[in-house]
């Protein structure tokens, strides 16, 4: 039987929500181990890791994406993320090109998923205390977009949670098993 490992890093819960969908909607293809990276986390043993995380800047947060990094690039690796903007936003292309660019290091990519997740409210608080400058030369702009898509974020649906388990499940059943 398979053994996959699901480990993910998340500040507000919503990423934590989708891994515990996606071990439940993985049970059928083997043992999944569910573990939150910040408590140690090691893919010795298993047969491949989706690994998960928040998105800052359009990249994993770092405690997620230094994670990724470090994982051996033999193992089958997949990478879901939640954000608080919408995942077909213009945004949600930049983190898609930069998930496909850490999964690129690895032998057997299982792909990615991008949900929505809502902002955490104490983030979009200092968001909107931020001073323009420190946001660089159209600091106010950009301020004022954090804070709109932070208002517009929202949780992920169902359907978007059991697209994203139905996805890695083709990719691993492909793949690996």
């Amino acid at each position: 039987m398979m053994k996959g490992l699901i480990a993910y890093s998340s500040l507000t819960g919503n990423t934590k929500t989708l891994a515990e969908k996606l071990a439940v909607g993985l049970a059928e293809l083997g043992d999944w181990t569910l573990v939150d990276i910040k408590k140690g986390a090691s893919a010795q043993g298993y047969d491949c890791v989706l690994a998960g995380g928040w998105i800052d800047r359009a990249w994993p947060d770092k405690v997620a994406k230094q994670w990724i990094q470090a994982l051996p690039k033999e193992i089958p690796c997949g990478i879901f993320v939640t954000m608080g903007a919408e995942p077909s936003s213009e945004h949600g292309d930049r983190v898609r090109a930069n998930l496909d660019s850490l999964l690129e290091c690895f032998k057997v990519s299982l792909d990615k998923a991008v949900l929505p997740g809502l902002v955490d409210p104490v983030l979009l608080e200092r968001v909107r205390k931020m001073p323009a400058q420190a946001l660089g030369e159209n600091g106010e702009s950009i301020r004022e977009q954090m804070v709109a898509a932070g208002e517009r974020s929202r949780v992920a649906t169902e359907e978007e949670y059991e697209e994203a388990v139905a996805a890695f499940r083709k990719t691993i059943q492909d793949k690996i098993s």
